[in-house]
């Protein structure tokens, strides 16, 4: 199976002292992940990150925090082919964002107590269970 390499960030804010995370939800089928895209020839992984988490939501602004860790899983490239992809994910500050845009695809905030349940990939939700207590002592 092809190897792909993608990059974004788990995005949160307070908001009236509540931590949310800003997550996809995906068109064409019913689930949610975080903004992430794949690494460009040439491009660091942050720099990727930062430029598919920019084009998916239509935001700027976005200032990452850390890298958080990387989720291995399967995934349908847009051509069909199947491929194993490594994304790297990075903690990233979304306080002060700027509408700069068209997202790509529909952003929404949520509770950060929700986001386990709503995450469509299970590898996902293990790492963002994972980190859960790092995010809650921003």
């Amino acid at each position: 199976m092809q190897k792909a390499v993608s990059a974004g960030g788990i995005i949160v804010r307070k908001l009236n002292g509540e931590l949310q995370v800003l997550l996809l939800k995906y068109t064409h089928v019913d689930g949610y992940s975080f903004p992430k895209g794949h690494v460009d020839n040439g491009e660091s992984i942050e720099d990727a990150a930062m430029r598919e988490v920019e084009e998916e939501t239509g935001k700027t602004g976005f200032i990452i925090i850390k890298k958080i860790g990387v989720v291995t899983r399967g995934a349908v490239e847009k051509d069909g082919t199947k491929v194993t992809k490594d994304i790297h994910l990075f903690l990233m500050n979304g306080e002060n964002l700027v509408d700069e845009g068209e997202p790509e695809e529909t952003c929404e905030w949520h509770d950060i107590s929700k986001v386990p349940d709503m995450l469509s990939f299970p590898e996902e939700q293990k790492l963002f269970d994972s980190v859960l207590v790092d995010i809650n002592n921003l």
